[in-house]
């Protein structure tokens, strides 16, 4: 367990007051924490500009007696107080002392945008073709932090503070990890969270964040119109711009996805004269189209460092966003199999609509869904009439359930289907993911929506583990098993 001294933690604080003033700068502290319903002895509680009186008593009940406050805090004389003009910036301070400064050793990378603007993607997808590309990479943001394609312990979430992410990053940086893809919102920089850091390159997802302070080396700028993508960057005096055209559902070596050109263009910005000019014909495996859009974002981000174009657009093709529109093979069953974590009634249409295109004219879409139990229930009638709406076949199965009935969840969706819709209830998601699997015959899509990144399964207050796609992939391996069995056994 690493401990660190005060007066090592905050060597510029205002003041550190206690009844014993220099006793209190050799007080050693274990963690760091904001949450008062998870703070300890002998850790530092930070008191927050949203923080009140019951949440600060309550840190100190629960045996915490460090605190770091703007404001005067009414605490027994046992209590150690560290005074500071801005609670947000000595946070991301001594966050990133007592973790060790792990920033320094990580090349960061930040995706800045607003809500819906595809950063957390184009994070992900960057992740994936950096590690193609045989750098080391992984995911901080609003789906926790993941590493080769898997959530990891989910102690980040979309409104994570300074503490939370330099936490990440120790972790990140024990793995030595080189790059790290980390989403960025305006709502983060209010909070100072990233007080301190220098970006490698800044990719900025719409016009709303250009306004977005963030230092980094490089900046890139992503756009769409008409169905065309543009990403440009800006590196000293030459200019990099990619331009995506001509996209197109299409399939490639059993994969569904979007085609497209990518013309790129290097030019001298101070004359604008075109240095060079080279075309690509690029395949992302996504049947979301707008994975055009995010696999510009990775791109340019990539060639950002040191990357060259004709590697970039060459190992895309084998590079999915996890948990979103994410395509798993179906063993040449003629079968597609697409994982999203679409939880609401409008992220569910969208996600069926992209997947509808890639089922044959006699073929059908399944869907695989649940809702959370005991909270958003408002979200259960538009998932539901999605479903009922825009898939052949709905299979309705359990989503965290937690301590709220699986049987209720399901009779509640149920209830509001038509007459005439087709659907199944399986309350235990495996068994729901692998009859679909089995159900699901060639020229079929079968979507898998709510879980995404998630890799466990919520029942009764307990996490077990569970990660959809490799159900798919062993239930698919078990019926080529099957085929090949008997097979072989009408040939003896």
């Amino acid at each position: 367990m690493r401990e660190i001294a005060l007066s090592e933690l905050f060597p510029a604080c205002d003041s550190i007051c206690g009844t014993d003033n220099e006793k209190c700068k050799n007080t050693f502290v274990s963690r760091i924490e904001h949450d008062f319903r998870k703070t300890r002895p002998g850790e530092l509680y930070v008191c927050l500009p949203a923080s009140d009186d019951f949440e600060i008593e309550a840190a100190y009940a629960a045996g915490t007696r460090v605190f770091l406050c703007e404001n005067d805090a009414r605490l027994p004389d046992d209590a150690v107080i560290i005074r500071t003009a801005d609670v947000k910036v000595s946070t991301a301070e001594s966050a990133a002392l007592f973790y060790g400064r792990p920033a320094e050793h990580i090349k960061l990378i930040a995706f800045c945008g607003s809500a819906g603007s595809g950063k957390t993607s184009s994070a992900l997808l960057f992740c994936g073709l950096m590690e193609k590309l045989g750098s080391s990479c992984a995911y901080i943001g609003s789906d926790g932090v993941v590493v080769c394609g898997e959530l990891t312990e989910n102690f980040i979430s979309s409104s994570f503070e300074s503490i939370e992410l330099h936490h990440a990053l120790s972790l990140l940086y024990t793995l030595g990890t080189e790059y790290a893809a980390v989403e960025i919102t305006e709502e983060l920089l209010e909070k100072e969270v990233f007080y301190g850091l220098e970006f490698e390159s800044v990719v900025y997802l719409d016009s709303q964040c250009a306004k977005y302070n963030v230092v980094g080396k490089f900046k890139a700028y992503v756009s769409e119109k008409n169905g065309e993508a543009t990403a440009s960057l800006k590196e000293g005096d030459r200019g990099v711009m990619i331009s995506s055209t001509n996209a197109r559902s299409d399939r490639k070596n059993n994969f569904i996805g979007q085609s497209f050109t990518a013309i790129v263009e290097e030019k001298d910005l101070d004359s604008s004269v075109c240095l060079l000019e080279s075309s690509y014909n690029v395949f992302v495996p996504s049947p979301s189209a707008e994975i055009v859009r995010f696999a510009s974002a990775a791109a340019i981000s990539a060639i950002s460092q040191g990357a060259a174009a004709e590697d970039v657009f060459e190992l895309l093709q084998h590079v999915t966003v996890p948990g979103r529109m994410e395509v798993i093979p179906g063993e040449d069953s003629g079968t597609v199999f697409i994982i999203d974590r679409a939880y609401t009634g409008d992220m569910l249409e969208r996600a069926l609509c992209s997947v509808r295109p890639y089922v044959a004219s006699s073929g059908k879409l399944i869907c695989v869904f649940g809702a959370a139990g005991e909270r958003y229930k408002e979200r259960r009638r538009g998932l539901a009439e999605a479903a009922s709406k825009l898939s052949d076949l709905s299979i309705i199965t359990e989503e965290n359930p937690d301590f709220e009935s699986p049987d209720d969840i399901a009779a509640e969706l149920a209830s509001y289907y038509g007459a005439t819709t087709e659907y199944k209830i399986i309350n235990d998601r495996e068994q729901a993911v692998r009859y679909a699997v089995r159900e699901a015959s060639c020229g079929d899509a079968v979507l898998f929506a709510g879980k995404g990144l998630e890799n466990y399964q919520l029942k009764r207050g307990i996490k077990r583990r569970f990660i959809e796609r490799e159900i798919i992939r062993d239930e698919t391996l078990a019926i080529k098993t099957e085929n090949l069995w008997s097979a072989n056994l009408k040939k003896l």
